[in-house]
């Protein structure tokens, strides 16, 4: 399988264990109750559902957007089975946290109060987007190259382990979720390690120095 398409999977290991909310008290969603639920199937990705469908809430809310942006935005919806979205969505989201904070408490649109998140939720939100971020960048870095990056796949794994690694460090409350991402992504580094066209495209001594 492609690079993206791994990272893509183990993206969403992370997600689906942020989520479960029947994991343990150390666990972000047990912590923060509905957190993550509420963002996939609630917040961010049915917020933007509601403010499209409406032309008036459409207009309201992109004056909004005006007033506080120099530059035109829209809400970024998350589809599951494309790379980065969610991470996307969660970016776009939290760079426009004070958008839809304000047009979410005006008394014309009080229907949608229940899409509003409260202080705790937004942290978890942003702390599920530093864990996705990591993946997303290196994603990035090798969708961009013109030339064949085969070479690059084994130590981009390496380094995404390494950070992810650090992170549970700094982020103890996405330990589990992190763990998850981890797994998924540790295996297809492992299955990789066996093909010998990464070693021709690496060069046996950096191939083996990736490995150790």
């Amino acid at each position: 399988r492609c690079f993206p398409h791994i990272v893509h999977l183990g993206c969403q290991a992370v997600i689906h264990v942020a989520e479960d909310s029947t994991q343990s008290a150390r666990g972000i969603a047990q912590r923060l109750p509905g957190a993550l639920t509420k963002l996939e199937q609630l917040s961010l990705f049915h917020l933007l559902y509601q403010i499209r469908k409406s032309g008036v809430r459409r207009d309201a809310f992109q004056q909004l957007v005006a007033a506080k942006f120099s530059r035109p935005l829209q809400l970024l919806r998350d589809v599951n089975v494309r790379w980065s979205s969610t991470q996307l969505m969660l970016k776009r989201g939290l760079e426009m946290r004070e958008v839809m904070d304000s047009f979410l408490k005006d008394p014309a649109y009080g229907d949608l109060s229940q899409y509003v998140l409260n202080e705790q939720e937004w942290l978890a939100l942003k702390q599920l987007s530093r864990v996705l971020e990591i993946p997303h960048n290196f994603q990035q870095l090798l969708s961009k190259e013109k030339t064949p990056t085969l070479c690059d796949f084994l130590p981009s794994f390496a380094q995404i382990i390494e950070l992810w690694e650090e992170l549970q460090r700094q982020l103890p409350e996405m330990r589990q979720s992190i763990q998850a991402g981890l797994s998924k992504i540790k295996d297809y580094h492992k299955r990789m390690a066996k093909v010998p066209a990464y070693a021709l495209a690496m060069g046996e001594l950096t191939y083996l120095n990736i490995l150790m």
